[in-house]
């Protein structure tokens, strides 16, 4: 695929779980990721960090697993973003707020709740299902076409 797209091997890198790539201050740490199902055993999460400034873990497409908040709570981010929807797979509001509760990050910020007409969740379910398991404070929701920014934990 990134040959046909005219990528040149020099340019790919290879990563997997905790394996690390430094790209001058810019450091990317790949994480674990539930497959979602038996025949695609790609999927992975990131952890993005410049140096100095807050970290961010991109959960990528998982199910919900034990061993997904112990990897999550290794790396410490400063925010977290992650699937709320349910579908195929994916984290469901209930589930996506359980893992913010083990992983602590300062900044909650929910994905994939409004792209597909037959598999969303309203995300007002997930800052709901936060505050039951009385996590505080950290539920942010994303605007189209507005700058988000994220800060480190205090």
């Amino acid at each position: 695929m990134f040959a046909q797209a005219g990528v040149a091997e020099s340019q790919r890198m290879l990563t997997w779980p905790n394996h690390q790539i430094f790209l001058g201050d810019l450091r990317v740490t790949g994480t674990f990721a539930l497959p979602t199902d038996a025949g695609d055993l790609t999927h992975m999460g990131f952890v993005i960090q410049v140096d100095g400034g807050p970290s961010l873990w991109i959960t990528g497409d998982t199910a919900w697993c034990d061993l997904l908040a112990e990897a999550g709570a290794r790396h410490r981010p400063d925010a977290i973003i992650l699937p709320i929807n349910g579908g195929y797979a994916n984290l469901s509001h209930w589930e996506a707020a359980e893992l913010v509760r083990r992983v602590g990050p300062s900044q909650a910020i929910p994905c994939h709740w409004d792209m597909f007409a037959d598999n969303s969740c309203d995300p007002r379910m997930f800052e709901a299902s936060l505050k039951v398991k009385e996590v505080r404070d950290v539920y942010r929701l994303p605007v189209h076409g507005q700058r988000m920014s994220i800060s480190r934990n205090g």
